[in-house]
């Protein structure tokens, strides 16, 4: 009460002498001791956001190792620059560059994610894509050979008992499709930190989650980028010298 008391009697001089000056008082004065108030608020509303983004920095913190490991892929990346979804064996479907794009921009998106839940949701979505493309172009690309083989023989029985196509288990896209298609889209995502952004996430791994398409997804990104650190000519059926040769100019063509 004493305090309030306080406060009643110096807003009390502040206006009677404001006035004397002939200034609107009433208004400024209250402006005033609003904006302090406002002040105090917004350092409450900041302190959890500072006070995550500190912890954040701390847990995500790369070590040597880590920061070693994502400047060699870098570099890699750099070096690869020049490879099309041809030579990364990427299959049909997800050689489009609109669905490579997309794949890629989900990736991106794992840097600004503080959770590996945010984390891994981005890494799904992007394997997702590529597994959704390439088993979609096989679907496709089968039901024409039916419709071609049943034209060809002039069977229009056969032709009407085709109808839409039922989903084939076979025409599924596995890991062996995927990871040449994630590997082109980790090359295209400009993460800075995709090694450390793995690792983020088995640090908090659940290893009940990882028995299914969570520990699939990881494990098919892990050999992705197993692929970008490791890959050589031999994989694109040329010389050592042609290899060094597109690394440096960043040209698939001389």
């Amino acid at each position: 009460m004493a305090l309030r008391a306080a406060t009643d009697e110096i807003e009390a001089v502040l206006l009677g002498d404001l006035s004397a000056h002939g200034v609107p008082a009433v208004p400024l004065a209250r402006a005033a001791l609003g904006t302090r108030s406002e002040a105090r608020s917004g350092r409450r509303r900041r302190g959890p956001e500072v006070k995550e983004a500190s912890l954040y920095a701390r847990v995500f913190a790369t070590e040597p190792h880590d920061a070693m490991g994502d400047d060699f892929l870098a570099g890699r990346a750099h070096m690869l620059r020049w490879a099309t979804a041809e030579d990364v064996g990427v299959p049909e479907g997800a050689r489009n560059p609109v669905v490579v794009g997309t794949a890629a921009a989900e990736l991106h998106a794992m840097a600004r994610c503080r959770s590996p839940a945010g984390k891994v949701a981005h890494l799904d979505r992007a394997v997702d894509i590529l597994a959704r493309a390439v088993s979609l172009a096989r679907r496709a690309a089968a039901a024409a050979k039916a419709e071609a083989d049943a034209r060809a023989r002039g069977e229009q029985a056969e032709l009407l008992a085709l109808g839409p196509a039922q989903p084939d288990p076979s025409q599924d896209a596995s890991a062996d499709d995927v990871v040449p298609a994630l590997s082109l889209a980790f090359l295209r995502s400009g993460l800075e930190a995709p090694y450390s952004e793995l690792l983020f996430i088995d640090r908090f791994r659940d290893e009940d989650r990882l028995l299914g398409r969570t520990g699939w997804v990881l494990a098919t990104a892990q050999m992705s980028l197993g692929w970008l650190e490791s890959v050589g000519p031999e994989a694109f059926g040329v010389t050592e010298e042609e290899f060094r040769r597109r690394s440096i100019t960043g040209r698939r063509d001389p």
